[in-house]
């Protein structure tokens, strides 16, 4: 009787086995997620896409700023956003409201780097971005002068921020870069 079991496990065992070889990967059951899904812990808070140095990233623990990149993760898609390249007064601020350019726009402020204090302040050219998310929250930064974010208490060293300085000079004269 011990053999004819033994005999019927090792039968079924080899049988399994061979039937695993031609059978596709057995599929998680809703308790278990494979490890290579799991979330990591970096990207809880933010778009695995978004630099380490992101401003984005770098002042995550602002609550507009956690909100903005918490909506856009969940495609919630700011209802519009404003910015102004500042020339000494004589432009006026853009705003675009079609999704497409409001994730264009989040784009390119996600692509602008903090690189440390700076320290400076200038005076004579005030640009800003500003996204108005759909519960109505404006969420946005201030710059001194291209390459010199501002934010309450201090400015920062950025770079990175050329690229949306020129799409705005560009819809505040009245062309779109189409590239």
């Amino acid at each position: 009787m011990k053999r004819t079991v033994a005999t019927m496990l090792c039968a079924l065992g080899l049988c399994g086995l061979l039937a695993g070889c031609g059978s596709p990967a057995p599929q998680a059951t809703p308790d278990e997620t494979p490890k290579a899904e799991e979330p990591k812990a970096e990207q809880a808070d933010t778009t695995p896409s978004l630099p380490e140095d992101s401003v984005l990233v770098f002042f995550g623990d602002d609550e507009g700023v956690a909100k903005l990149v918490a909506d856009m993760n969940a495609g919630r898609v700011p209802k519009s956003c404003t910015a102004l390249y500042d020339q000494m007064g004589a432009l006026p601020s853009v705003t675009i409201s079609d999704e497409v350019g409001v994730r264009e726009m989040y784009e390119l402020v996600s692509n602008i780097r903090v690189l440390g204090e700076s320290g400076m302040s200038m005076t004579d050219s005030y640009h800003f971005v500003f996204f108005e998310l759909q519960d109505g929250t404006a969420v946005g930064f201030r710059f001194e002068g291209a390459g010199n974010l501002v934010r309450p208490g201090t400015s920062y060293y950025v770079q990175g921020d050329a690229a949306i300085w020129e799409k705005v000079r560009a819809l505040q004269s009245g062309t779109t870069d189409k590239n």
